[in-house]
């Protein structure tokens, strides 16, 4: 695996593991069912990826939605992918890197091994979770532009993306008098899989890398906005998608 992911020693694991599974997990989902009033709509679909790696893409808008899927994903421990910024973070970066937090670095050199590791981890049957929006904004109530990094992992490693999607929903019974912000509820789609094709390192290659690309992350994006049960907009100024999702070629 690319070295941007640390081989750490077998007592190090061990003890993270046991942090992990023991306490980090246990405590975050009490916390999160409590005050967050966070559910999973779609528990079945992390069947359909018991045996292969894949990328999660989904919204970001809470500090704790790492949290929410990571409870998904049990028992395998995704990799996250999150900004250097937040391993900076007092208590916080504690919390990311005890969850398989993984800084994406800003300079270039770095950035492309970084893509090369994400894509390794994921054909090696990782799951990586990467928020395409990019940057958290809390309680966001829409799907923001994509970036291309999820997808561009998914296309080299040749697995599916699970779409995700954060609602934010009226408190009811017991929690309604409990909370005034709003349940998040974490909803999961259908899977994605990349167009097949045969990218080389040609530009001819590159045009078709591209092209993939660009069709499952707008596929994802429809999915997302399915989840969400809005009308799709325009995708981040680019041509309208028609309001019906890109088929793979």
């Amino acid at each position: 695996m690319n070295s941007i992911f640390k081989k750490e020693g077998p007592l190090y694991r061990l003890l993270t593991s046991l942090l992990y599974y023991l306490v980090a997990i246990p405590i975050l989902t009490i916390i999160c069912v409590l005050f967050l009033g966070f559910r999973v709509r779609g528990w079945d679909r992390l069947r359909e990826i018991e045996d292969t790696g894949a990328v999660i893409a989904c919204n970001h808008i809470h500090y704790l939605d790492c949290a929410f899927l990571a409870i998904f994903a049990m028992p395998r421990r995704p990799v996250f992918c999150t900004l250097e910024q937040n391993l900076q973070l007092p208590v916080i970066r504690y919390l990311i890197k005890w969850l398989g937090g993984v800084p994406i670095p800003q300079k270039i050199g770095a950035l492309r091994r970084f893509m090369d590791g994400t894509s390794d981890a994921a054909s090696k049957g990782k799951l990586v979770v990467i928020y395409p929006e990019g940057e958290l904004e809390l309680y966001c109530d829409h799907l923001r532009p994509f970036r291309n990094g999820a997808f561009q992992t998914a296309v080299r490693a040749n697995v599916p993306v699970l779409p995700c999607y954060i609602t934010q929903e009226k408190p009811r019974g017991i929690l309604g008098l409990l909370k005034q912000k709003p349940c998040l509820v974490l909803n999961v789609g259908e899977l994605m899989y990349p167009q097949k094709s045969e990218a080389g390192e040609s530009e001819q290659g590159t045009m078709v890398l591209r092209a993939a690309v660009r069709n499952l992350r707008e596929r994802v994006y429809c999915e997302m906005e399915r989840l969400a049960d809005r009308e799709l907009p325009s995708f981040g100024g680019e041509p309208e998608l028609d309001n019906e999702c890109p088929e793979v070629v």
